[in-house]
């Protein structure tokens, strides 16, 4: 179950997304769909490794 929450309306459904400028993921709520940017030191966080590891 991933751990992920949307940090503008809190929801835990989204999705990765990655190219070659950009690594995050997005909230597939239907009233948010903003794009979480990750860094490299969320990244390595135990939380969105699960995430990904989910998808």
């Amino acid at each position: 179950m991933p751990m992920w929450t949307c940090p503008y309306c809190g929801s835990s459904s989204g999705m990765m997304y990655e190219d070659r400028n950009l690594k995050g993921i997005l909230c597939l709520h239907p009233d948010c769909g903003r794009f979480d940017q990750l860094d490299e030191q969320r990244l390595e966080s135990e939380e969105i490794r699960h995430f990904y590891s989910d998808l």
